[in-house]
């Protein structure tokens, strides 16, 4: 079962209805329940004041998105909620009660105080409506609730007679962490306890007043308040106060406690001047404890508790005389304390834990209940998946109260159109969960490796699969992988599959025969290269739809893996819907495809165990982390230089590699070079489980990359507290990171190394900084749990089956492009470019020359510029109209300045490449290699043979036998 517990001011301090909460949810937790907690937090303040079980989720609501109800519910039904219950004592309710509307979720509403201040000072004033509406309002938050809990019976009628029977008084649950005793040496204390005094509504001016009147003849008498600070102005009246009555040594404010117990203990009597309370956590606590408690006694959460002469006295809130007469007596007879004390403590059977908690049991039992039959008083809507009800009875009242509580969220608490229901249709629908449907996934990247990308799979799969669909996974084949031997394992209903890597007619017929075979009514191609053409091809063939989905950014993605802008849109064009990682990567397509395309991150697992950033670890050493792929987009030689400059300044800082990939070697040699070996680990993590005991080590996580997709080691380690440092311009991490808020982003302009030693400094030098910055990078990491993002693609793919058969702007030409494609049967070195046909008319000869020769290298030339592949442009046509003005090269073996500085000084204006072949080979020249780190980026384009006129098809090389006389010879 799922629980999710709402206390909106669960971190502002240690009050009762807090601390109930706490103990509710703690309670469910130790009984097996999942239990989420929400509540209300600052940036900087996202920690309840009360300890949860460590079982427990925290979901806090951050003020500054305290209008975004609807993301908010997202996050909470992403945990599959089978009951909510609210502690709340005012008219913000509505808000969760607003965000559980129509969703089928049953809600309890706890109210924390008595009715009257509920209405009258939390719901009339701040809401300046008269005591009439406000009731009324109520009644209709009620009407929306599964259950109705209060803490006294009186309060029981001020609930209407048809909602009573969801109605539920009880006390709140209170015990003792210490061993409470009875003996007279207890009562012999000289000590008064009042607890929360300080706040406003408290009256404690009215016990101070009665205290001046016998201070006399009790100068050896102490008060101790326990209670928040925070209201500054209303403590220093307070003080001020004390001092004309003469009563500064007297009484000490201690602030808030974490072991309030030891204070009850501490004391011999117990006294409470409020005027208004629901069910006092201080008298209760006090008679757990075992002593005699003062109280008003037309406060009704108090009177119900003291039974004024048997364990406490009840005193006119008008008269401080009165007051002062019952603190004389009990503070002049211990015999008396101790009296009432014990039956005080023999009264309070009434909180123990076992009784209270088996109410909450019946609450919640009873709020699923009575939704279960609510469900069942629905019938379907012919042609739609919703529900309306058709009980008579439950019908009117359902539509006469949802319909009251619509209006409200719009005209009063300024939540339009909230819901989930259809108001345009004139009434209210529960959505029904979906059908079961058939998904096919096609995944790139190896299935058999450990990786987020395989990870994220997992977390797709399964949530899809418990979502009810039938999902089939399409990999690659690899040789020795089988379904069983995965790198993830997934549930055991997911079909799996492999075709082999062949991006061909071969390919593309076997991904069409799965097609065939499972009829799926979805396709989703996970895939951020131009391999993503053919499981299109197929798709449009086969008649799927499908969506798109790529797992780096934008640009990273159309510079290095697909070959033309174009061929890159017509899959998103042909898709019926898309996803991209990160916003920006959105803004980079045409609006056609930006409409239909959904920002989901990758997921992440929880941490369970945390780093200490601002402290050393037991072996007294600072640890910097690297983890994730040694490739060259990871730049991690700028980390490696970064470290080394400053190693000697920073003698208890090391830095650890974690990883694998190509340029591990190198990385080893050019920590040797530096002669830091000592201070460098390398190490590898066989899985997530190995890489989650390793961030609760370290203190800063340093990514140096050009690019990112969704970087999930940086984002893990954030998860576990850890505060990361990386490029401004590195996609993915600069729309996670907020500079000097959760990490560091570091400005470079000139010299990568230098400015990323700067700012690893920053953050070495302020321990404090590191800890604040862990702290709100765990909060950040929030919207990533594989809960939050399993529902957003949900949402997406929920959307995908309602838009089936929509068409969209350029959905139908993009479709019959991919089509011919199809036919062709090519889906790598496939181009599709615009051709300006007046700049080709000039410049036809020079085109037709080049074309197909071995120097002008159409990959190199797309990907080291950018810009020419960013605007779709012919890049043979762009090279030889302007290209080689700029300097750009044609490819890794031919440069294009230095050949002309060589072969072409007074040549005019004639393209490099096309004076090679046409001039210059014949005059003796020869291609010049660029000098750049192409092959060191790109090994595998490197080719296996030297340039020569024998493999360069423009040359048609005949080699004549030394023998050969001639045609005629005899």
């Amino acid at each position: 079962m799922n629980i999710f517990v709402f206390c909106a001011p669960l971190v502002i301090g240690k009050g009762g209805m807090e601390r109930t909460a706490v103990n509710v949810a703690n309670y469910f937790s130790r009984q097996g329940v999942n239990v989420v907690v929400g509540f209300m937090a600052d940036n900087n303040l996202t920690e309840p004041a009360y300890e949860l079980d460590k079982k427990i989720t925290k979901l806090p609501w951050i003020r500054s998105n305290a209008n975004d109800f609807r993301s908010y519910r997202n996050l909470i039904l992403n945990y599959n909620i089978d009951c909510a219950i609210n502690f709340g004592a005012s008219w913000q309710s509505m808000k969760i009660a607003a965000i559980f509307f129509g969703t089928g979720v049953p809600l309890i509403n706890h109210e924390g105080s008595n009715p009257g201040r509920i209405i009258s000072t939390n719901w009339a004033k701040p809401r300046k409506i008269s005591i009439e509406k406000a009731q009324l309002e109520r009644r209709i938050l009620h009407a929306q609730s599964s259950g109705i809990r209060v803490t006294l019976p009186d309060y029981l009628n001020s609930v209407a007679d048809d909602l009573r029977p969801r109605a539920f008084a009880f006390p709140n649950a209170f015990t003792s962490t210490c061993s409470v005793s009875t003996n007279v040496g207890k009562y012999s204390s000289k000590r008064i306890i009042n607890i929360g005094g300080l706040k406003k509504h408290k009256n404690i001016a009215f016990l101070f007043e009665a205290l001046a009147l016998i201070k006399d003849r009790h100068s050896d008498w102490v008060l101790d308040i326990y209670s928040g600070l925070r209201h500054t102005e209303h403590v220093n009246e307070m003080k001020s106060l004390l001092h004309k009555l003469g009563l500064t040594n007297m009484v000490i404010f201690h602030g808030e406690v974490a072991d309030v117990d030891k204070c009850y203990e501490a004391a011999s009597i117990h006294v409470i001047t409020s005027l208004e309370e629901g069910l006092s956590s201080s008298v209760a606590e006090a008679m757990v404890h075992g002593l005699p408690s003062i109280g008003i006694n037309t406060c009704n959460g108090v009177r119900q508790l003291i039974k004024h002469g048997q364990n406490g006295f009840l005193v006119d809130p008008e008269n401080p005389e009165v007051l002062a007469k019952y603190l004389d007596l009990l503070m002049s007879d211990g015999a008396l304390r101790q009296k009432l004390g014990v039956s005080a403590l023999d009264d309070s059977k009434i909180f123990e834990p076992d009784n209270v908690y088996k109410s909450w049991d019946n609450i919640v039992n009873s709020s699923v209940e009575f939704m279960t039959q609510q469900k069942k008083n629905v019938r379907e809507v012919s042609g739609t998946s919703n529900y309306i009800y058709n009980d008579e009875a439950l019908r009117l009242h359902k539509l006469l109260f949802g319909k009251a509580f619509v209006e409200l969220l719009d005209r009063y608490y300024e939540i339009p159109g909230y819901g989930v229901f259809d108001r345009t249709r004139k009434q209210y629908l529960m959505v029904n969960k979906a059908t079961n449907r058939k998904i096919v996934i096609f995944a790139s990247g190896n299935l058999f490796n450990i990786g987020g990308l395989q990870r994220s799979y997992q977390f797709l799969v399964n949530h899809l699969i418990n979502c009810g669909h039938s999902i089939t996974l399409v990999g690659w084949e690899v040789e020795g992988g089988r379904h069983d031997n995965l790198a993830y394992p997934l549930n055991p209903r997911t079909r799996v599959k492999f075709v082999p890597h062949a991006l061909n007619k071969t390919g593309f017929l076997g991904v069409s025969a799965i097609l065939r075979d499972i009829k799926p009514n979805l396709a989703v191609i996970i895939n951020s290269t131009q391999d993503s053409l053919m499981f299109a091809a197929s798709c449009v063939e086969n008649n799927v739809p499908y969506i798109q989905s790529i797992r780096g950014s934008y640009d990273y993605c159309l510079k290095y893996l697909w070959e033309s802008k174009h061929i890159m849109s017509l899959v998103f064009m042909g898709a019926l819907r898309s996803h991209v990682l990160m916003a920006s990567y959105k803004q980079a397509f045409a609006d056609s495809i930006k409409d239909k395309t959904a920002v989901i991150p990758s997921p992440i697992e929880s941490a369970t165990s945390f780093a200490h950033p601002g402290k050393p670890g037991p072996d007294g050493r600072f640890v910097i982390l690297y983890s994730g792929r040694f490739s060259f987009e990871k730049r991690i030689n700028i980390l490696i230089d970064a470290f080394s400059a400053i190693k000697d300044k920073y003698p208890e800082w090391d830095l650890w590699l974690y990883g694998n990939g190509p340029l591990k070697d190198s990385l080893i040699d050019l920590v040797k070079s530096l002669d830091i070996c000592n201070r460098v680990r390398f190490g590898v993590a066989e899985n997530t489980d190995e890489m989650y005991k390793i961030y609760p080590a370290v203190h800063i996580k340093a990514l140096p990359s050009e690019q990112e997709g969704c970087p999930m080691a940086m984002r893990e380690a954030m998860a576990h507290g850890v505060p990361p440092i990386a490029f401004n311009s590195c996609s993915g991490a600069n729309e996670i990171i907020t500079h000097n808020y959760d990490g560091i982003l570091v400005e470079s302009e000139s010299c990568a190394s230098g400015d990323f030693a700067q700012g690893l400094e920053t953050l070495i030098a302020n321990p404090s900084f590191r800890y604040e910055m862990g702290r709100k990078a765990i909060i950040t990491c929030q919207r990533f749990k594989p809960e939050v993002i399993n529902h957003k693609w949900d949402l997406l793919v929920r959307e995908a089956f309602e838009k089936d058969g929509e068409e969209y702007d350029g959905f139908v030409e993009a479709r019959r492009a991919i089509s011919k494609i199809a036919a062709r049967g090519r889906y790598r070195k496939t181009y599709i470019f615009e051709q300006n046909e007046d700049l080709f008319s000039r410049y036809k000869i020079q085109y037709l020359t080049i074309y197909g020769a071995r120097l002008f290298d159409v990959i190199y030339y797309l990907e080291c510029y950018p810009d020419v592949k960013m605007a779709g442009s012919d890049p043979l046509l762009h090279y030889i109209s302007q290209g080689w003005r700029f300097g750009y090269n044609p490819s890794k073996e031919f440069d294009t300045n230095l050949y002309v500085r060589k072969h072409m000084l007074n040549q005019g204006d004639m393209c490099p490449l096309f004076h090679f072949y046409t001039e210059g080979v014949f005059e003796g020249a020869w291609p010049i290699e660029v000098d750049d780190d192409y092959y060191i980026k790109r090994p595998g384009r490197k080719r296996s043979n030297e340039y020569s006129l024998e493999n360069d098809r423009f040359f048609d090389v005949v080699v004549l036998d030394p023998s050969f006389k001639g045609a005629n010879a005899q």
